[in-house]
């Protein structure tokens, strides 16, 4: 997704330019003070407290867009999207900067920033990086984990099924995290985990559960993974991550549809929390 200048022709190059400078605008405003918060204090508007207020909106909208709660093509307005979150739009548009660099988005002169367009096999091809990684790191978690850990995992699955035959969506959410950082962190692998956490904040988890059939194969994929574990089966536990992981970006690609036509060019405001919802990536 890296975006170069070099071989256009002068007419090009001079668009080009033309939107660079109005990156630049759109930067600079974002480090001047905000019309909403001039005048008054407020340590939201800290400049630590900011950037991390403006990735947590970045890894939100990361998440709808690869879940294809954005579509392909729709404006993105950040003075909508800040109202909605009950936030000053200062880090709601330094998100937008951060996700114009990853290539999740394109910046239009005039207009402001669309969604790029993301397909089925994008989805999938993020899942098979975190299925290798995580696999890896649950073959070497076999022989590592220790009774109590099998324990631990033992119950947290309990609590899963019981959760899906509920629908409670954000339990299962919930104990999937848990039950998989168990794993990862048996896995004793400092440069794997920090690798898996990478990929992971591309894994839109806070949507997983408008995906038809996830719940469900959290519960049956986790029964094998624990199976392999207690075996001690190292390639068992691998082959098992990785057919679950998989699966999950299987479902995630059968309910993404990209869509090449643009969207409207406000944001169906019912998609967002009043708040953003705060997660740990731990992996």
């Amino acid at each position: 997704m890296v975006k170069t200048v070099a071989g256009y022709t002068l007419s090009t190059r001079r668009r080009a330019e033309g939107h660079v400078r109005e990156i630049d605008t759109v930067r600079r405003q974002m480090t001047g003070p905000s019309a909403e918060n001039r005048g008054r204090l407020d340590v939201r508007s800290a400049p630590g407290h900011r950037r991390q207020l403006s990735q947590e909106v970045a890894d939100y909208l990361r998440d709808a867009i690869m879940a294809a709660q954005l579509a392909s093509g729709e404006f993105v307005r950040p003075e909508r999207i800040a109202s909605e979150l009950e936030m000053s739009a200062t880090p709601v548009r330094e998100a937008l900067v951060t996700l114009e660099r990853e290539g999740f988005l394109i910046w239009e002169p005039r207009r402001g920033f669309r969604v790029s367009k993301i397909s089925s096999q994008d989805v999938q091809d993020m899942f098979n990086v975190q299925a290798f990684i995580a696999g890896e790191l649950a073959a070497r978690a076999a022989d590592r984990l220790t009774d109590s850990d099998l324990g631990e995992l033992g119950v947290l699955q309990e609590e899963l099924e019981r959760a899906s035959l509920a629908n409670d969506v954000d339990a299962v959410e919930g104990y999937n995290h848990n039950f998989h950082r168990i794993i990862n962190q048996a896995g004793d692998s400092p440069g794997l985990a920090r690798l898996l956490s990478l990929v992971v904040s591309y894994v839109p988890d806070r949507f997983f559960g408008s995906v038809a059939g996830w719940t469900q194969a959290s519960v049956v994929d986790h029964a094998e993974i624990l199976r392999a574990l207690r075996n001690r089966d190292l390639e068992g536990a691998r082959l098992a991550v990785v057919m679950h992981i998989r699966h999950a970006g299987s479902l995630l690609g059968d309910h993404f549809q990209p869509r090449d036509q643009a969207a409207s060019t406000d944001l169906p405001l019912s998609r967002f929390p009043t708040r953003v919802p705060q997660r740990t990536r731990t992996p």
